[in-house]
């Protein structure tokens, strides 16, 4: 995660950490070479040893910012306890309760007021929160509302992405969009907010940078907190995690240190973190929501002085990694075959397909029952290239007559005909192929814009944006091959 957070705040938070009761670090925080800051050791370091530890009263979450003396956010927003009976779901103005990307993101927001009327007890983390601009995509389109000028090259860049990064960064922009619209209803319509007309003195790139850092450095743990009856995926389980936040991610096993593993706070258990013999223990009967302590610990292989401490965010793509977290783990000269988990979103083009083949109603219900409608990737599979089951499904639906009467047990069998799997593989062939051309026009594009770039920011952005496309150049070339060369798909 690219970090740009100056020395003296880093000592700051360092310092303040030190307050807590049960704090403990192994690392460093030192310059990482693929950019920004990152956590290292200055000494070996034993296999499984306990490396850092974050005292749960740190945390930054619904749970310790509702019971501090400083928050000012009425408690009727807050999400309840899932343990709660019928509580009520709005505000007596009608505001629902917020998620806690929401609440974090408000809380955020508040610590810029420019009248300083919202203290926070976590203000010495907060000054230690970077800013995103212009290295994180989003900023590159949506234009900052505290600049009169605009960059208008960031605008071009974005132009020169594939449709399928352009098509993970929309997803970003439009939750950020309906949170940033949900946090000014806040603003303009709740006390205390309203009284002080706060809404107008705090700017979009304030709310932006707020969400932001909620976005790309928060951690999933448990809360104990009700999801809302609508809720897709859990939306309430998002903390700030201070220091640990700092640690970059990997997606090599080689590499990575277990996850952050949750463990009874030391104000509920009598052991002492600090001998703690490893990680895996079985404790998850003695977490209360509140009361649960972060910890890292080495990996079995130990780690070596001067080593980086990693771990793995998720088995995310590139592209992904780039929309929400603005870095990738590719760049122009390395082999795309390190990374696993590389994908390519070819839902436009299978859309296309779709509507152009005759795909009907029917066909796409069955689909969606089965939970594969609109998952159409070209997967980097480990190196070896190879379409999703989604993608497969899809365009073997597609292909299939009328009369062959599809159902969930068909898709679930891959019970298609010799004729239907051919005429989806060579479907699959021409969404390679679009996918090559769309590269290639990207390509050409960048050659326009490259020697525009007039900083290091800019040239990174550029370097970047070729890294991306070579990867999908790559697995695109790897399934197209698959195809004509009559390989075995998987599963299919």
């Amino acid at each position: 995660m690219v970090d740009t957070t100056g020395d003296k705040a880093l000592a700051a938070l360092l310092d303040w950490l030190n307050t807590f009761p049960g704090f403990h670090n192994k690392g460093v925080l030192k310059f990482a070479n693929h950019g920004g800051r990152g956590l290292f050791v200055d000494q070996a370091v034993q296999p499984s040893e306990n490396l850092l530890v974050i005292p749960a009263p740190s945390l930054l979450n619904p749970l310790t910012l509702q019971k501090s003396a400083l928050n000012t956010i009425p408690p009727e927003l807050f999400p309840v306890a899932a343990s709660s009976s019928s509580p009520p779901r709005r505000s007596s103005n009608g505001t629902p309760r917020l998620t806690t990307t929401q609440l974090l993101t408000l809380h955020n927001a508040l610590t810029r007021d420019p009248k300083q009327r919202h203290k926070s007890e976590w203000q010495v983390f907060m000054d230690s929160l970077p800013g995103f601009r212009p290295w994180h995509p989003l900023t590159w389109v949506i234009p900052s509302s505290d600049d009169a000028e605009q960059d208008e090259w960031w605008t071009r860049l974005y132009e020169c992405l594939s449709e399928s990064v352009k098509i993970k960064i929309a997803e970003v922009k439009k939750r950020y969009e309906d949170d940033r619209a949900v946090v000014r209803n806040v603003l303009a319509n709740e006390e205390p907010f309203r009284s002080q007309g706060i809404d107008k003195e705090l700017s979009d790139e304030v709310i932006l940078w707020a969400w932001l850092n909620v976005n790309t450095r928060t951690v999933s743990m448990p809360l104990g907190l009700a999801e809302p009856v609508d809720a897709k995926w859990p939306v309430n389980n998002h903390s700030f995690i201070p220091l640990l936040d700092m640690i970059n991610h990997s997606s090599l096993n080689s590499v990575v240190c277990p996850k952050p593993e949750s463990l009874p706070s030391s104000s509920v258990s009598k052991r002492v973190v600090k001998t703690a013999r490893g990680p895996g223990r079985q404790l998850n009967a003695h977490l209360i929501p509140g009361k649960i302590d972060q910890a890292v610990f080495a990996p079995l292989r130990g780690l070596e002085a001067g080593e980086e401490v990693m771990f793995m965010y998720g088995p995310h793509s590139n592209a992904l990694l780039f929309a929400e977290y603005g870095f990738t783990e590719v760049d122009d000269a390395s082999d795309p075959l390190q990374w696993p988990n590389g994908d390519i979103d070819v839902s436009p083009w299978v859309y296309k397909l779709w509507e152009d083949g005759g795909g009907t109603d029917d066909k796409r219900d069955v689909l969606d029952d089965a939970g594969l409608w609109g998952h159409n990737k070209l997967l980097s599979n480990s190196g070896e290239p190879a379409p999703s089951i989604g993608l497969m499904s899809t365009l073997c639906v597609l292909h299939s007559s009328l009369e062959s009467n599809i159902t969930v047990d068909t898709l679930r069998t891959r019970n298609f005909s010799r004729t239907t799997k051919m005429a989806a593989r060579r479907a699959l062939a021409r969404i390679c192929e679009a996918v090559l051309s769309d590269a290639a026009d990207a390509r050409e594009d960048l050659d326009e814009i490259a020697p525009l770039a007039s900083d290091d920011a800019k040239r990174q952005a550029v370097r970047t944006s070729r890294a991306l496309l070579r990867e999908e150049e790559h697995i695109a070339k790897g399934v197209l091959e698959l195809v004509e060369t009559g390989g075995s798909i998987p599963s299919f």
